[in-house]
């Protein structure tokens, strides 16, 4: 998927030259440039990541051919081959290119460029015959003749164009203004009902063993359409513009975990590491946050305080353990750990402390992402075959175990 696609923008035959290219550096290396966990991950990598040098995983090849690879991968399209043919005849040539040794013998000392610089003529824009771009020291463009403004230069156009962007941008200001005033003076309508007082009443079920329930007997649940009731809103603008905001970015090369104040938009590193640090999920007393991260080589559940400070590894293991979710009481942490190395992840329970290790869910499947339920009643999280993305689907267990 090309970064153009993956960001939902049109396409065109440029987006077939970049997973072309994505297929060559796999057959060259023997590795895909872009890897992730998830699907989604992997699409966040095509649009932000840089590819990775194929000559580090073949320092055989030559200079010309990873340029010609490199050049399939550009993030923009405007910079890949034009055509699947172009991309074919550059790769020929830089095959068929002499080697192209790089050896810079002795540093060389700063120059220091005199007053006046001849200015050479310009360069032609006809790109060369071959794929790959040799260095080329750019020099200065020449300058442009100061021309004398004259004496009754058009100072009032100046003026009338400026008046009306101002008038246009104070426009909006009162238009944007006037919507976020009708948007905080809007009643909340005092008849509709919440989710809450809406759900029918069930009789709790108490089952032996977690097993997810029937397609059939979940499918019944599903109200028709028109009749979902709309939750009250009890959040104003202010309000939703206000709190913290927890977050994984990629940034310098690596994942880390941030946390963002909203109403200044002020925002702290709170991991800075080496390693990858991801999904975190903030306890239900808003004083700790969860994460995953690989410091040790694969993946580990570890908890630390809003500040990043007080670390702890909850998980200790030679397994991916991914995808922290806090039980209702703060007390345990639900995941997913792929006990067998082979992609099929089950589902764990733990105490913050790292005692009490409990296994949830084993179907020999692919449970990702779990989540409890606000009671505590029930688990949700996806299910599927771990190599055929397209059998995802969201299972839920009944949660028999006491949370105390």
């Amino acid at each position: 998927m090309s970064p153009e696609q993956a960001q939902g923008k049109p396409l065109d035959g440029r987006s077939d030259i970049y997973a072309l290219g994505i297929t060559v550096f796999e057959m060259i290396t023997g590795v895909r440039p872009f890897e992730a966990d998830t699907p989604y991950g992997t699409a966040v990598l095509q649009v932000t990541a840089p590819p990775p040098s194929p000559r580090e995983f073949r320092p055989e090849l030559s200079l010309a051919v990873e340029g010609v690879i490199l050049k399939a991968l550009s993030k923009r399209r405007e910079l890949r081959h034009g055509t699947a043919v172009e991309f074919a005849d550059a790769y020929k040539q830089a095959l068929d290119a002499p080697p192209i040794t790089l050896l810079d013998t002795q540093p060389s000392p700063p120059i220091h460029l005199p007053a006046q610089v001849s200015v050479p003529p310009p360069i032609s824009n006809t790109p060369p015959p071959s794929s790959y771009v040799y260095p080329v020291v750019m020099t200065p463009p020449p300058s442009r003749p100061v021309v004398p403004r004259r004496s009754g230069s058009r100072w009032w156009l100046s003026l009338s164009v400026g008046a009306l962007f101002g008038c246009i941008l104070l426009s909006l200001i009162v238009v944007a203004a006037m919507l976020v005033i009708n948007s905080l003076a809007e009643p909340t309508p005092a008849t509709t009902p919440s989710i809450a007082e809406s759900a029918p009443t069930t009789t709790a079920q108490v089952l032996p063993t977690l097993t997810p329930l029937p397609r059939a007997e979940a499918t019944t649940e599903v109200a028709p359409v028109g009749e979902v009731p709309t939750p009250a809103l009890d959040n104003t603008v202010e309000n939703m513009l206000s709190g913290t905001l927890v977050y994984f970015a990629y940034r310098d090369d690596n994942f880390d975990v941030y946390r963002m104040s909203l109403p200044d938009r002020f925002e702290i590193r709170l991991t800075n590491s080496e390693s990858r640090e991801l999904f975190p999920v903030v306890s239900p007393d808003g004083e700790r946050i969860a994460y995953m991260s690989d410091r040790d080589g694969d993946f580990d559940i570890y908890v630390m305080n809003m500040n990043g400070m007080n670390v702890r590894r909850v998980t200790d293991n030679e397994v991916a353990d991914r995808f922290p979710a806090w039980s209702p009481d703060g007390n345990w942490l639900v995941f997913s750990s792929d006990v067998r190395g082979d992609g099929t992840d089950d589902l764990y329970r733990v105490r913050v402390d790292g005692s009490g290790l409990m296994e949830l869910y084993s179907d020999g499947q692919r449970n990702l992402q779990p989540s409890y339920q606000p009671d505590g009643a029930m688990l949700v999280f996806v299910n599927g075959d771990p190599f055929d993305a397209q059998t995802w689907e969201i299972m839920r267990v009944w949660n028999s175990i006491p949370e105390r």
